[in-house]
């Protein structure tokens, strides 16, 4: 019932709650982060499946989502998709060299005892961390949308196996 604008943003508002949630059970608990991410998740996942029970579980994407990834949807030549793409690992980078939190992030990859003895706000930057990683995540998701031109619980959970592999095989660092 919400515009598709309101929605999107909501849904970025809320990815980006649901990861500062993830960074503060990890900040303030010793529990895993692996474990934490995936409870989380498993929470995160039953309840969307308690409220898609009280509304359509299938639903079409907004047009204006579908619209990017249609092949005439191009910004001086280029198509919207590899623009976004560009625009999204130029931020990244930026990010992470650029900036105060891309270096406390490289810091708490590499130690957080080093981190802790060296007065880095580590809690504070955990949080940071997890809320703008959930903030991109959301963001993908709502492309995942628009790309897959509908709505369904499990749209991600081929992708779910090879994430963590490529965390278990190149480090979390």
């Amino acid at each position: 019932g919400f515009h598709p604008v309101i929605a999107t943003l909501l849904a970025l508002v809320i990815a980006t709650f649901v990861g500062a949630i993830n960074g503060l059970i990890v900040a303030q608990t010793d529990f895993p982060p692996f474990i934490v991410t995936l409870a989380v998740s498993s929470i995160i996942a039953a309840l969307m499946l308690g409220f898609s029970r009280t509304a359509a579980p299938a639903q079409r994407s907004p047009e204006y989502l579908s619209d990017i990834f249609l092949s005439s949807s191009r910004f001086l030549g280029i198509p919207l998709p590899i623009l976004i793409l560009a625009i999204f690992v130029a931020l990244g980078v930026w990010v992470q060299h650029g900036s105060t939190l891309g270096r406390y992030a490289y810091a708490l990859g590499v130690s957080q005892r080093a981190s802790r003895l060296t007065r880095l706000p580590v809690r504070t930057a955990t949080v940071a961390v997890y809320s703008c990683a959930a903030l991109a995540y959301g963001f993908a998701g709502v492309l995942l949308l628009g790309y897959s031109s509908g709505t369904d619980l499990n749209i991600g959970a081929q992708w779910l196996l090879p994430s963590i592999a490529a965390v278990v095989m190149g480090g979390s660092s």
